[in-house]
This record gives C-alpha cells, structure tokens and sequence, in this order.
C-alpha cells in the first residue's frame, strides 16, 4: 500500500514538472493490545487520574518501529505529552499535557516489575 501511495503522489507531482526522489523507508508497527507496558499504563493512568486511558493508533511511533526492527521480542508501547504540527519547523509541545505525562511515565517506570 505504502508503494502504491509513493507511486501516486510521485505521478502527480512528475505531471507538474517536478522531480520526485525517494529516500530513506522504515517499517510500521502493529501495536499489541495484550501488551503487559500498555495494562501497566491504562492501570496507573486510572489511579493517577481516577479515569480510563485512551488508546490510539496514529502516525506516531518511528522509533518503536526501528527498535522492533532489530529486537522483534520486545513489548513496546509509544507516548508522550500532545505535540502541534510534528516534524515541522514550528513543532511544539501542548504544554498543559506534559504535566500529566511526566507524572504517568515516571510513577509508571516505579511499578515496572523486575524480570
């Protein structure tokens, strides 16, 4: 499907006389929702904040990919506070959700059990 697209746009933007070069690809990644991290986050996230977590898929997660690309049995999960406009030059952080994700990343790293 990827190809597809990259075939697609390419074709639009050669009919407008553009040249079109591709470079550097990475993989995605297909969350796991028996995921041990993820129970531990929705759990703590509750008892932080007294409600249900949300779980997304989106765009997000590179470097998930590329760590799964090279160690596949590991469990991970992607998070972080809201970013506006990612991977542009006016990238920024919603402040009011850093906060929250600070105290959830570290009382979550505190609950982590030893294997």
């Amino acid at each position: 499907m990827k190809e597809y697209i990259v075939k697609t746009l390419e074709s639009c933007f050669n009919m407008a006389g553009m040249k079109v070069t591709t470079a550097a690809s990475y993989g995605g990644w297909d969350p796991n929702p028996d995921s041990e991290i993820l129970h531990l986050l929705l759990k703590v996230y509750k008892d932080l904040f007294g409600k249900d977590g949300i779980i997304q898929v989106d765009h997000a997660g590179l470097e998930c990919s590329i760590i799964l690309g090279k160690y596949p049995h590991l469990d991970v999960v992607s998070l972080g506070p809201t970013m506006k406009s990612p991977h542009t030059t006016i990238e920024r952080a919603y402040i009011p959700t850093v906060e929250p994700f600070w105290a959830l990343l570290k009382k979550a790293l505190e609950e982590i059990p030893v294997k």
